[in-house]
C-alpha cells in the first residue's frame, strides 16, 4: 500500500513539476472564504476563521512558509472579488462548468449533496413531489434547478444556508433544502436536532474545490500538489475526521463494546428465530412447488402427447433428448438418448444442421417407408433451441405427416387442369364462332347476290380477313401447345432491356410516356433470349395501354436480388387492375381489352415457368400495377 501511495505522489510531482518549476511561491496570500458555511469555513466566537477548508489551507501555507490573510466574504461576492484581484484564493467553491470559464478550480476536496429537511411531526412531505403548493427555504447555492419540475412550489431564497435554515425554523417555510453537514452543525448549536428529520437525501451532488484567478496555473498546480501530499501522508484524512466524525471521542470504549455485544446478541437471536420461521415456511413452499411442478410436468407431457405433430428435441452433439408419442409413431420407435445418425429421416436433418453454421430455421420434406412397405411423406421444420443467454444448446424438430395432403393436392391439380381445359375449349369455341358466323352469312347470300358488285366487294374484303383471323388463332394455339425447351445463354441484362425499350420509345414517342431502367451494369441472366423477349414485349404493351389515359405516364423496369431469388419488376402508373380481374390474369382467353384473344399473359406465364420462375402481380385501382418476374438466384451472375 505504501508503494502505491509513494508512486501516486511521485506521479503527481512529475505532472506538476514542469508546470510550476519556474513559479515563485508568494510570501503572502489573501484567501477569501464563506464565513457562513460551517463546518467547512466559518468564524468562531473570537471571530477567527476555522473549518475544514481553513485547516487544509493552513497546512499548505505551513509547508511553504506562506503568510495567509483570511478575508470573510459573502458567498455571492467571492467570484467578483477574485476577478478584481482583491483576493488570491477562494476556499470551498462549488464547481460548475460556467464558472470554470472564468476561474481555475483545483482538485476536489469534498463532495457535497443537498437534502430535504422537514419538521419531525410533518406527515405530509416524504418526497420532492409532495412539495406541491408548499414553501421551501434554501440558499442561492442549493438545488434550485430540482424544484423547477415541481408544480406550484414556492421558493424563499436566502443569501446563505444559516439564513435559509433560520427562515425554516421560524415557520416561514414548510421545508428546507441544504447540505446535511452544515445543517447538522447549525441544528446542534441551536439544540434542534431532535425536531428536524432528513426526508430526502442526495438531491443533487456537487464538488467543493479551491479556486484561483484564470490563468494562475502555477498557483493551481502548487495547491493540487500539496493536496495530493496531504492525502498521501494521511494528514488530509485526519483533518477530515476532525470535522466530520459523527460520534464524539469521549464515549467510553467499554460502553461502545457493551452496546455492540448486546446488539449483536439480540440480532443473532432474532436471526435464529427468523431462520427457523423461514425454514418452516420454506418446507411448506418447497412441498407446494414440488406438487405444482409435478402437475406442470404431467400437463406438459399430456399436451405433447395429445398433439398430432411429432416433436423431437436433440442436443447440438446430435443426441436425442425428447420425443413425444406422435414422433415415436411416425419414426416407428423410441430413439431417446440415441444419435440422430441412427434414424434414417433424422440423419438427413442432422446433415443439414451441420451444414448450417448460422443456425437458422429451415424446413423440408422427405419420404419415409412404413412397416407395411407404404411410403409416407413427412414435412419437417427445424428451429434452434436457445437458453436464457440466447446461446444455442440444441434443436427442435416438428414432424407432420402430409401424405393425405399431397394426395389431395394431386386431385386438386387434376381438377384445375380439367377446369383450365374447359375454359380453353370454351374460349376456342367462342373465338371460332365469330369468323365462322360471318363467313356462313356471306355463303348463304352468295346465290342471290352473286351479280351484285357491292356484295362481291364486301365478300372479297371480309372473308379473307376472317380466314386470316382463324389461321392466326390456330397458329397461336399450336405455339402454346408446343412446349419447347428453352435455348439458354448468358444474356447481358441491361443491354438486352435497353435494346427492347428503344423500339418501344420510338413507337410511343408522341404519347409522352417516360421509361425508366434501374438495372446495374454487369448483371447477366441465363435463359432463352427470344422467348423471354416475348414476355417483356407482352408486359410492356400492357403497361403502355394502362398509362394511356392517366396524367402521369411512367413505366419502370427495376431489378432486385436477395438470398434466394432474382427479381425483375415492371411497374406502371396506369389505371390499375381490380382484385377480381387479377385472379384470372394468367388464364387463357381472359382479356379486358377491346381487341386480342387473351393469350399474351398466359403465354408469358408458361415461358417463365419453363425457366423455373414465377410471376406475381400487385395492383391498386388508380395507382398502378407491378408485375414481378422471379428467377432462381443461380440463374444470375
Amino acid at each position: 500500500m505504501r508503494v502505491i501511495i509513494t508512486f501516486i505522489i511521485l506521479f503527481c510531482c512529475f505532472l506538476s513539476i514542469s508546470v510550476y518549476a519556474d513559479y515563485e511561491v508568494p510570501e503572502k496570500l489573501v484567501v477569501g472564504y464563506n464565513s457562513e458555511l460551517p463546518p467547512f469555513s466559518y468564524q468562531d466566537q473570537t471571530r477567527q476563521p476555522v473549518g475544514f477548508t481553513i485547516d487544509l489551507m493552513n497546512e499548505i501555507a505551513a509547508n511553504h512558509g506562506i503568510e495567509i490573510i483570511y478575508e470573510p466574504v459573502k458567498e455571492r461576492e467571492l467570484i467578483n472579488k477574485l476577478e478584481r484581484g482583491e483576493i488570491d484564493v477562494i476556499l470551498g467553491v462549488k464547481y460548475n462548468s460556467t464558472l470554470a470559464e472564468i476561474v481555475d478550480f483545483t482538485e476536489s476536496v469534498f463532495t457535497l449533496s443537498d437534502s430535504l429537511f422537514v419538521f419531525e411531526n410533518d406527515n405530509s412531505i416524504y418526497s420532492l413531489t409532495d412539495l406541491n403548493k408548499s414553501v421551501v427555504a434554501l440558499s442561492v447555492s442549493s438545488s434550485m434547478d430540482t424544484l423547477d419540475h415541481i408544480r406550484d412550489v414556492k421558493v424563499n431564497v436566502a443569501g446563505s444556508q444559516p439564513n435559509a435554515l433560520q427562515m425554516f425554523l421560524s415557520g416561514r417555510s414548510d421545508a428546507y433544502i441544504g447540505n446535511p453537514w452544515t445543517t447538522e452543525f447549525l441544528l446542534g448549536e441551536q439544540d434542534q436536532m431532535d425536531n428536524i428529520e432528513e426526508r430526502v437525501a442526495a438531491i443533487q451532488s456537487y464538488e467543493l474545490s479551491f479556486a484561483v484567478s484564470k490563468g494562475q496555473i502555477g498557483l493551481t498546480s502548487l495547491i493540487n500538489l500539496e493536496l495530493a501530499k496531504l492525502k498521501a501522508d494521511k494528514t488530509f484524512q485526519q483533518i477530515h475526521n476532525k470535522w466530520f466524525q459523527r460520534y464524539k471521542a469521549d464515549d467510553s470504549w467499554l460502553k461502545k463494546l457493551a452496546i455492540f455485544l448486546a446488539i449483536t446478541v439480540n440480532i443473532a437471536l432474532l436471526v435464529i428465530f427468523i431462520v427457523f420461521l423461514l425454514n418452516q415456511r420454506l418446507k411448506k413452499e418447497v412441498a407446494k412447488k414440488t406438487t405444482a411442478l409435478t402437475r406442470s410436468f404431467l400437463f406438459q407431457e399430456q399436451v405433447l402427447n395429445s398433439v398430432d405433430t411429432g416433436i423431437i428435441s436433440f442436443h447440438k452433439t446430435g443426441k436425442i433428448r425428447l420425443m413425444n408419442e406422435e414422433a415415436c409413431n411416425l419414426l416407428q420407435g423410441d430413439f431417446i438418448n440415441r444419435n440422430m445418425e441412427d434414424v434414417t429421416l433424422l440423419c438427413e436433418i442432422w446433415r443439414r444442421v451441420q451444414g448450417d453454421p448460422l443456425q437458422k430455421k429451415f424446413v423440408g420434406e422427405s419420404k419415409l417407408e412404413a412397416n407395411n412397405s407404404t411410403e409416407r411423406m413427412i414435412h419437417y421444420e427445424v428451429v434452434p433451441l436457445k437458453n436464457e443467454d440466447s446461446r444455442s444448446v440444441g434443436w427442435i424438430v416438428t414432424l407432420v405427416d402430409i401424405t393425405e395432403q399431397k394426395l389431395l393436392q394431386q386431385k386438386l391439380m387434376v381438377q384445375e387442369k380439367l377446369k383450365a381445359l374447359g375454359q380453353l375449349t370454351a374460349g376456342i369455341a367462342h373465338e371460332l364462332r365469330n369468323p365462322l358466323t360471318s363467313m356462313k352469312l356471306f355463303i348463304e347470300l352468295l346465290p342471290t347476290k352473286v351479280h351484285d358488285s357491292r356484295f362481291r366487294e364486301e365478300l372479297i374484303k371480309h372473308v379473307p380477313t376472317e380466314i386470316n383471323r382463324l389461321n392466326h388463332l390456330v397458329e397461336d394455339l399450336l405455339d402454346y401447345t408446343r412446349r419447347k425447351e428453352p435455348v439458354t445463354e448468358w444474356i447481358p441484362l441491361k443491354e438486352f432491356l435497353e435494346s427492347l425499350l428503344y423500339s418501344f420509345k420510338i413507337n410511343v414517342k408522341s404519347k409522352n410516356i417516360a421509361f425508366k431502367l434501374l438495372v446495374d451494369e454487369g448483371i447477366e441472366w441465363h435463359g432463352d433470349r427470344q422467348r423471354i423477349k416475348q414476355v417483356f414485349i407482352n408486359l410492356l404493351m400492357n403497361a403502355i395501354e394502362a398509362v394511356q389515359h392517366t396524367e402521369e405516364k411512367v413505366i419502370t423496369i427495376a431489378t432486385k436480388i436477395d438470398e434466394e431469388y432474382f427479381y425483375i419488376k415492371v411497374t406502371d402508373t396506369g389505371e390499375g387492375i381490380s382484385e377480381e380481374d387479377q385472379k384470372n390474369l394468367f388464364q387463357p382467353f381472359f382479356t379486358t381489352k377491346g381487341s386480342g384473344v387473351g393469350l399474351g399473359l398466359y403465354t408469358s406465364y408458361n415461358i417463365v415457368l419453363d425457366h423455373h420462375g414465377d410471376i406475381e402481380v400487385h395492383s391498386e385501382k388508380g395507382v398502378g400495377s407491378t408485375f414481378t418476374i422471379k428467377f432462381r438466384k443461380e440463374d444470375v451472375r
